[in-house]
């Protein structure tokens, strides 16, 4: 079996999977419309709303466990005792940004975008000292907010970053790096913690403008935010971002080498 086999095509020639969960409890992807190994099944709804409040837009990580069962970690990284690399040929359907897409629900938006974990990925421990991590700002959560130990934020991710630390089980008093890029993305590693490649903002993003005017209140206002768009990709263009494809139904892919 191969992750090729298992793709179907819909209507608009968007290539899919399906995404369903096995007897462990995992998210796994599927043939859409094959019958489900015993002890496997489809989500239900409470599974679907949970996924859709763990999905943070950035592409998932697929990973393979038993041979031929293809795992996908939403909100977690790889267990290097169970779960293993993809080959070559499996990467390669997942590596183009256009690629296939998993669905776990009937609406439009119940789906998630994919990405491999491939031979040549490695996980690297967040070590502030290190010096590649030397531009990450290293903050902690205390009663009386957020508290900035080394490095800045932009003002407007000081309250984002609060927030989802305060949403942590585990983000109370630790100490946390905060990856950014120019696309206002953020990613925050405990101190110790593990970094899979597709996680670090620093060098790929994920670029939408759907909810870019919302909430304007003029057409003045409006206009305001693109230019302030239009500055930010300008900007990160001169620091070095490029689309590796085009952009595709409002969504990019920009990297930085």
């Amino acid at each position: 079996m191969s992750l090729k086999s298992l793709l179907r095509a819909d209507e608009r020639d968007q290539r899919y999977l399906d995404l369903v969960v096995n007897g462990g409890g995992e998210f796994v992807l599927t043939a859409p419309g094959d019958e489900l190994p015993a002890g496997w099944h489809e989500l239900d709804g409470v599974e679907r709303m949970s996924l859709a409040a763990l999905s943070t837009g950035r592409p998932s990580l697929v990973v393979e466990g038993e041979p031929g069962e293809y795992i996908v970690l939403v909100d977690g990284l790889p267990d290097p005792g169970g779960h293993t690399p993809l080959g070559l040929d499996d990467a390669e359907v997942l590596a183009d940004p256009n690629g296939p897409v998993a669905r776990y629900g009937r609406r439009d938006e119940d789906i998630l975008t994919l990405t491999p974990w491939g031979d040549e990925d490695r996980l690297v421990t967040f070590d502030p000292d290190d010096e590649q991590f030397d531009d990450v700002a290293l903050v902690t959560l205390k009663d009386e907010g957020l508290e900035i130990e080394r490095g800045t934020l932009e003002p407007a991710l000081v309250s984002l970053v609060r927030e989802h630390l305060a949403a942590r089980e585990d983000g109370a008093g630790g100490w946390y790096g905060v990856l950014t890029n120019l696309f206002g993305e953020f990613v925050c590693v405990p101190v110790g913690g593990l970094i899979a490649p597709h996680e670090d903002v620093r060098r790929q993003a994920v670029l939408r403008a759907t909810t870019l005017l919302d909430g304007s209140r003029s057409l003045s206002e409006a206009a305001e935010r693109l230019r302030a768009f239009a500055e930010r990709l300008n900007r990160a263009e001169q620091e070095g971002w490029t689309l590796t494809y085009p952009v595709t139904d409002d969504l990019g892919f920009p990297e930085r080498r």
